[in-house]
């Protein structure tokens, strides 16, 4: 009977443990896919965290190249003001000047027209010369003829002796 009750046992043993056995080896696959999921996971998890560095490192640099840019815009732009501004300023000195010697033209302009009226108003004054010669002439109208003859010229200097 022992021997009847060992082989049960074993018997059933070996029917109770196949299936266990079989059961066992489908939780080693999925242990052993778990297993390798978690080894994928850490290693996306350490590319991530690596590529997450570098972008940050990129931006960073980026950053830094736009301030850059910015500050050099920035400074562009306060130097053409600047520039602009001193421009407005001559022009403005160069529009005054400007208007400033138009009213001293337009002073001239009118003062020239106010001597052209009054020259052109008043009758015109005979040469002193012509005047003084006149009346030389009208005082030696009774002097004899060569001393007529010898008039504007010095005496002593005639090209014919009197006759």
């Amino acid at each position: 009977m022992m021997k009847r009750l060992f082989t049960t046992t074993a018997i059933l043993l070996t029917v109770v443990t196949g299936p266990a056995s079989a059961q066992s080896r489908e939780q080693r696959q999925m242990m052993a896919d778990i297993r390798m999921l978690q080894e994928q996971t850490q290693e996306l998890a350490v590319a991530i965290a690596t590529v997450t560095q570098a972008l940050q490192d990129s931006i960073k640099a980026l950053n830094q190249r736009l301030d850059q840019a910015n500050d050099t815009t920035r400074k562009g732009f306060a130097d053409q003001k600047v520039i602009v501004d001193d421009m407005g300023k001559d022009l403005r000195a160069i529009r005054e000047r400007v208007d400033d010697t138009n009213v001293r033209v337009s002073n001239v302009r009118e003062e020239l027209e106010a001597l052209r009226t009054s020259i052109s108003i008043a009758p015109p004054q005979p040469c002193r010369r012509r005047t003084a010669r006149r009346q030389h002439d009208q005082a030696g109208a009774g002097r004899d003829l060569p001393a007529q003859a010898s008039r504007g010229r010095p005496e002593g200097r005639h090209s014919r002796a009197p006759a």
